[in-house]
């Protein structure tokens, strides 16, 4: 189934206008975003692991809230600090902070955030986002990821006296222009069979060999493509192969050989493929860089991780479980320890009601119906399960987090230690992580452990205070959807 780091000083304008001296109107707080970034390791360009002086980035802006939008706001780097062409300003409500690299003028102001790319260019695209930003929480960090796929070629030739002037790529389904929209992960590609994209990160190996690499856009179907060796001398080689379907985040690396004296003049090993960070080598067949073995997890004050190449990385268990089959414990949201029983009544934050229709907050409220608004609507890490149990830098993802889960991963129904749950494939680099179907704690009684899995996410529902967002599945299903804050279920961590 497939379902950096500069602080700018806050400051807050309080306007009071008076009318006839009988009523003041309060004009709303704003603060001006403050925003640190880097590359995430496991995606840098071909060269670059991080951003240099005179490097600029789009940035949007968006809360949901008509006027209270930045468009395609350019921001410049001086290599320690990031300055913004106009002022991105920010109000009480949460606000969703999206950039790309590099920018560009045409940059659209759809719903979606797309901004144009071309493989011509070899340009090392890049994207990334931030969630719960607002005028009291200004300070956004973003962690930038690449959208394209690395190919290299290692040439050798059997002729030592030339050397490369060119190589070039064309196909007919190579995807070559388009728009790349931010918020969907998801791009509008165009291929032109006419058009050729040089390499132009040529490197000499030596021993007659040298290495041609490219960045191209990841498709969902093989492509069959020329590739084209022109030298010095003016002699020409040209071959058709098929690449296979590319991934983001991951590089392909070919073996070719020329032979100058024949007229099969061009060799081309098999595909070699590997995560992004990891060299490829020539002598085995490294599918994602695992080669069928399971990852070597990572540890954060004391717990594992696996690094899926997503924005964050996952933990291997869920909170209160030893290993990555057993239950754990259940939580209601908002709430950092386990209990015997889950109602509205003994719901942390409510202040009154015993229904979905009735109850009352005093924190994590955006509808007055609900209690006294706050429009907070991601949890503090003092009211954080992953972080309040496991410390370090745990916590518990974001909505968007699971949905990046969801859309970059392969989900297969399978089973662990006798126990029911997803095994979970990351498209990017073929590392995978375990969600056991735990079931739910309601009242208190546990419903559907075998069946169904429940997971938090640390997200407020979008339209009624007493849900919180959360992740649901079983064998059939996979959806993020909104359940009520008193119920008890798992926390699976992440951390960045």
């Amino acid at each position: 189934m497939r379902v950096t780091k500069s602080l700018f000083t806050i400051a807050a304008i309080f306007a009071l206008v008076s009318c006839n001296n009988e009523w003041e109107q309060v004009v709303e707080a704003t603060a001006q975003l403050q925003l640190s970034a880097d590359i995430a390791p496991t995606r840098a360009g071909i060269n670059a692991t991080h951003f240099d002086e005179g490097d600029a980035i789009g940035v949007f802006a968006y809360s949901g809230y008509s006027g209270k939008e930045s468009w395609n706001v350019k921001a410049t780097t001086d290599s320690k600090s990031w300055h913004f062409e106009k002022p991105v300003n920010l109000f009480s409500e949460s606000t969703t902070v999206y950039a790309y690299y590099p920018w560009n003028s045409y940059a659209s102001e759809k719903h979606e955030y797309g901004f144009m790319v071309d493989a011509t260019s070899q340009t090392n695209y890049m994207v990334g986002y931030d969630e719960g930003i607002s005028n009291n929480n200004p300070k956004s960090q973003i962690s930038f990821r690449h959208i394209t796929s690395k190919v290299a070629f290692y040439i050798t030739n059997s002729d030592a006296g030339v050397a490369i002037k060119s190589v070039t790529l064309n196909g007919e389904k190579l995807p070559v222009y388009g728009y790349y929209f931010i918020e969907a992960c998801y791009d509008s590609l165009r291929s032109d069979a006419t058009q050729r994209i040089y390499s132009k990160n040529i490197s000499n190996l030596g021993e007659n060999r040298q290495k041609a690499e490219f960045l191209l856009f990841p498709d969902s179907w093989d492509c069959t493509v020329t590739l084209t060796v022109s030298y010095d001398d003016d002699s020409q080689y040209s071959t058709e192969f098929t690449l296979p379907s590319l991934k983001e985040n991951c590089s392909y690396a070919y073996n070719v050989n020329i032979t100058a004296d024949k007229k099969s003049s061009i060799e081309i090993s098999d595909v070699v493929i590997a995560p992004w960070d990891t060299p490829a080598t020539m002598d085995k067949i490294t599918i994602n860089g695992t080669n069928g073995d399971e990852p070597v997890p990572g540890t954060e004050n004391g717990h594992e991780y696996v690094d899926l190449g997503l924005s964050v990385k996952w933990a291997t268990c869920n909170v209160g479980a030893s290993t990555p089959s057993d239950y754990g414990s259940y939580f209601a949201w908002g709430e950092t320890s386990p209990k015997s029983s889950y109602y509205w009544e003994n719901l942390k934050y409510r202040t009154s009601g015993d229904s979905y229709g009735n109850v009352k907050f005093s924190k994590y409220v955006s509808d007055s119906r609900y209690g006294t608004v706050d429009n907070k609507t991601v949890l503090e890490l003092s009211d954080d399960a992953a972080r309040a149990n496991w410390g370090g830098s745990w916590r518990m993802p974001t909505i968007s987090e699971f949905k990046e889960l969801i859309d970059k991963c392969t989900w297969t129904w399978t089973t662990m230690n006798g126990r029911n749950g997803y095994k979970v494939v990351s498209k990017v680099n073929g590392n995978s992580i375990f969600l056991p179907a735990a079931g739910c704690r309601l009242d208190t009684s546990l419903y559907n452990a075998g069946s169904y899995g429940y997971y938090w996410s640390g997200s407020l529902g979008e339209s009624y205070s007493y849900y919180a967002r959360g992740l649901l599945f079983n064998s059939d299903n996979l959806n993020s959807l909104s359940y009520y804050r008193s119920d008890g279920r798992s926390v699976r961590p992440v951390l960045r």
